[in-house]
């Protein structure tokens, strides 16, 4: 029990301090554990939401094949074999998924849709496409008539229509249809080996209007709604799978099967492939299901062969989820870096806390420690001690920590390697200070006739240890670039660039103090001299809170910084992605004239671009990869009166030049190419092109260009020439066929269209040659999506570890206060003893404590400011704003005025609560007698 005593005294004495310390490594060990599976929680949402996105029109994997049978082989007497068959390579399909993604994975939902063909109905011409949807609405779903059901011999198809195509054509239950002969000219197409003979409506269905991936409505949208193209309403019906016999003895001569596999992740599934490796798996697991799934329907050929003998084509695979992966990996990678920032300047400023209540604590013990050291103990065996104190606290506080961050996010694990090596680092520091206080070395160093050589050496040896490492690591990150997963050194960048900062701040800030320390000593009050004499002598003793305020601001700055700049760059990156129109369709075959009359468009806008090479006829030199963007400035002036392409097409017109002659183009060009003429080869002929004017540099970045040059990596007209010209200036070589098609867009303008009619429009005119979802974009759709739901993850994490940095930098400036109390108090009490007054107190405190703000601030705003210049190619914010080039950076001044209004009112709290205290406290509690002056 003796023995006892004094370590429970000790523990009872420092109390308020180890339970501070251990609600510090609670919070920094729970921020450290918690803060990446929160992230990957995030990103799991943004995952799964991505995916749920890409599969609104289509499936995330989709098995299609078109099947064609014999003429002169009948389809089996029995319906029941097709459907049968069909139904074993669906099952097939299903059991080739990958053992990781059977969850995710649904069944597959088989569609048979035949040719189109055609019909007259209530007197309109109609494009009837008949389809088999496994997925079909049940019996519930029908307001009229029934589900179709499989004819029998010589009676006609039954089919079902929706209740917006049932009042489009006039339908209803029973009505009967005649279908045209095979190619009869249907609205100038002609449909070949298209079903010829009656059918009849057995009913009428509501589609649901929840969707989901993959619905039914999404991917046949002219199964819901009818649309009108081509001079014909196009509209497609349900039938029974026991339908596709009778269909191919009237005239039928393929059909085609998909099997549409959707992939559904909840949040908890999508979290499993967070992260590098869990995206990889993830698309890994796609790609070797659509491997096997393409086999086993080349395999299982045969069953269909049976049933409906012939000729069958290469099956075809789409995946869709795939490329929205990939995307969001690009894209994450960067967004995580605001996350990483902040969790590792929480762990610094925590750090720095610790080690003030270290000196705290050791300050307390320091006559204790001194009496001890004099009878013999050893620093080392007094820093064993207090580390033995220490550890039980600190271990309560790591595993409060690793509590609270499993409590946060129970689904997923949480890691903690971090989490103990922070704790372990604070745990160290009371014992650390301990032995360095007590060592033989430093009681040398504070006998009276010690020198100071060594301190001074050592001082520089640790600035220039601090500079050296700060400016290693940041050429080690330029060198090798990032890292895939958790990056500590990338994360670590702006500590070291905040540590190097605060080492530069002690030696230059200190100088203009002194300066303004001798002309306040020239007037006749003396709290401008006293006070700034003090702040430049104590500036290194301010290197612990410095560092807490230079980290806390910069990463505030530098977060608000990248926020403001993505904002904005994603205003600019929306408009060169949709062109700046409200709909963006690109890859078009035909005109899409009927896109003009859609409903909703206002204006619509054609432009065609073409890449070529360009051989100046003044130099005789040869430009590759030009772009020659034609568009018509009339249609463009209407649609966007502001259109920097369209004011510098007007030279063409102002020069008289703007529907050109013969087959010379006339143009405007980028910077380079004005004045000068070029030939260019279309189709093996020489076609000139006269450049009347320059191109500037706003209209080279028009958004009109976008949807066509979007894929570049560098701004147009930068590494390529860019001509633009009028659509009229090519029409004379288009008539002479000297100019081949080019990249064909349409720009549609209007704050009323329907994305759904529009999409199902191009579906239904077959104006693009590559997919709908991949050619048709949508303003409002892309405002709604894109890298927005990417960063606000971050920027959640990035607010929460600020407020617990900012807390924290608080607390750790009050106790850098509070450790040199004493001084200020004793300075203070002699000021006093002299005359001084309070309120000459009060503005003392406050002279003193202000260079050392306003150099935190300027070294705040340095390091906030360079670190997109000092991450380099690490920091990549044209994946997040989605622009053509790099954004221009934009800072947040509302956050920088919140910084600075925090700090000066940080320092009137200070200055407010020791002139209280000064009150307080007598000048026999301050001043001894005999103590020095």
């Amino acid at each position: 029990m003796t023995r006892r005593a004094p370590a429970l005294r000790e523990i009872r004495t420092e109390l308020p301090l180890l339970a501070g310390l251990l609600v510090l490594i609670a919070l920094l060990a729970g921020g450290t554990a918690a803060a990446p599976p929160l992230l990957d929680r995030a990103e799991g949402r943004v995952l799964a939401a991505r995916i749920g996105e890409a599969q609104e029109s289509d499936a995330a994997v989709r098995f299609s094949r078109t099947f064609r049978p014999g003429l002169d082989l009948p389809m089996p007497e029995r319906p029941d074999v097709l459907a049968s068959d069909l139904e074993l390579i669906g099952g097939n399909l299903a059991r080739q998924r990958p053992q990781n993604l059977v969850g995710p994975l649904g069944l597959p939902v088989t569609h048979i849709g035949l040719p189109e063909t055609g019909a007259r109905i209530g007197g309109r011409l109609t494009s009837l496409r008949l389809l088999y949807a496994q997925d079909a609405p049940r019996d519930p779903a029908y307001v009229a008539g029934r589900a179709p059901r499989a004819p029998k011999a010589g009676e006609p198809i039954e089919i079902a229509v929706s209740t917006h195509t049932r009042d489009a054509l006039r339908l209803r239950p029973g009505a009967r249809i005649r279908t045209n002969a095979p190619d009869q000219h249907l609205g100038g197409v002609y449909r070949r080996h298209s079903y010829s003979g009656p059918l009849v409506v057995s009913g009428v269905f509501r589609t649901p209007e929840a969707r989901g991936p993959a619905a039914l409505g999404s991917v046949h949208p002219l199964l819901e709604r009818p649309l009108r193209a081509g001079g014909a309403l196009q509209a497609e019906a349900l039938i029974h799978v026991g339908a596709l016999p009778a269909a191919f003895d009237r005239g039928t001569m393929q059909f085609t099967a998909d099997w549409r596999v959707p992939l559904r992740l909840t949040a908890a599934q999508a979290a499993r492939f967070t992260g590098d490796d869990g995206r990889a798996e993830l698309i890994r697991g796609i790609a070797a299901y659509r491997q096997a799934g393409e086999q086993h329907i080349w395999d299982d050929a045969a069953l269909l062969n049976a049933s409906a003998p012939g000729q069958t084509l290469t099956p075809d695979v789409d995946d869709e989820a795939t490329p929205v992966i990939r995307a969001l990996g690009a894209e994450w990678e960067q967004a995580a870096l605001l996350g990483s920032f902040a969790l590792a300047s929480l762990a610094a400023v925590g750090l720095a806390t610790v080690v003030v209540i270290a000196r705290l604590a050791v300050r307390r013990r320091a006559v204790p420690d001194q009496l001890r050291r004099a009878r013999g103990a050893s620093a080392t065996g007094l820093a064993l001690e207090r580390a033995l104190l220490t550890l039980p606290f600190a271990a309560a506080g790591l595993g409060a920590g690793l509590l609270a961050a499993g409590l946060v996010v129970p689904d997923v694990p949480v890691r903690a390697g971090w989490a103990i090596v922070v704790a372990a680092l604070a745990w160290l520091a009371v014992p650390a200070l301990t032995a360095a206080t007590t060592s033989d070395r430093r009681l040398r160093r504070e006998e009276p006739d010690a020198g100071v050589r060594r301190p001074a050496r050592l001082r520089l040896t640790a600035e220039a240890a601090v500079l050296l490492a700060a400016v290693a690591g940041i050429v080690a990150l330029r060198v090798r670039g990032t890292t895939s997963g958790p990056d500590p050194q990338l994360a670590a960048v702006p500590v070291l660039a905040g540590l190097a900062v605060v080492v530069v701040l002690i030696r230059l800030y200190p100088l203009p103090v002194r300066a303004l320390a001798r002309l306040a000593g020239r007037g006749r009050g003396a709290v401008g001299l006293i006070a700034l004499a003090r702040a430049g002598k104590e500036a290194p003793a301010k290197a612990l809170a410095l560092l807490v305020l230079v980290t806390t601001l910069g990463t505030a700055v530098f977060t608000g910084l990248v926020s403001e700049t993505v904002t904005e760059g994603r205003r600019t990156g929306l408009e060169w992605r949709t062109g700046g129109a409200d709909a963006v369709l690109t890859g078009l075959q035909q005109s899409g004239a009927e896109l003009h009359r859609a409903p909703g468009v206002e204006h619509a806008v054609p432009v065609t671009g073409y890449s070529t090479e360009l051989i100046s006829m003044r130099t005789g030199l040869s430009r590759r990869s030009a772009d020659l963007v034609a568009v018509d400035p009339g249609r463009l002036a209407a649609a966007r009166p502001d259109s920097p392409a369209a004011r510098a097409l007007r030279a063409l017109d102002a020069a008289g030049e703007g529907r050109g002659k013969g087959v010379e183009i006339p143009a405007v060009g980028s910077a380079g190419t004005a004045g000068d003429s070029y030939t260019t080869g279309f189709k093996g002929t020489s076609v000139r092109i006269r450049v009347v004017a320059e191109l500037g540099a706003d209209a080279a970045r028009d958004p009109l260009l976008g949807p066509l040059l979007r894929g570049r990596s560098d701004p147009p007209g930068t590494t390529s020439p860019l001509l633009l010209t009028d659509t009229g200036a090519v029409a004379a070589a288009k008539r002479a066929g000297m100019v081949e098609p080019g990249d064909r867009m349409l720009l549609l303008y209007g704050e009323r269209i329907d994305p759904a009619r529009l999409r199902a429009l191009v579906m239904a005119t077959g104006v693009v040659g590559l997919k709908v979802d991949d050619a048709l974009h949508f303003r409002a759709e892309e405002t709604a999506a894109g890298p927005g739901d990417v960063l606000r993850p971050a920027q959640r994490v990035s607010a929460v570890c600020g407020a617990a940095t900012a807390v924290l930098a608080l607390l750790a400036v009050l106790l850098e206060l509070a450790l040199t109390a004493p001084e200020r108090g004793r300075t203070l009490a002699r000021l006093r003893l002299l005359g001084f007054s309070g309120r000459s107190a009060a503005a003392l405190g406050a002279v003193q404590l202000l260079p050392m703000a306003l150099a935190a601030v300027a070294g705040g705003l340095a390091v906030g400011l360079a670190l997109p210049a000092v991450l380099g190619p690490a920091l990549d914010l044209r994946r997040l704003a989605g622009t053509p080039a790099e954004p221009a950076l934009h800072t947040d001044y509302g956050l920088l005025a919140a910084l600075g209004c925090g700090l000066l009112a940080l320092i009137a709290l200070a200055v407010v609560a020791e002139t209280a205290a000064a009150r307080r406290r007598g000048l026999g509690a301050t001043l001894r007698v005999g103590e020095e002056s």
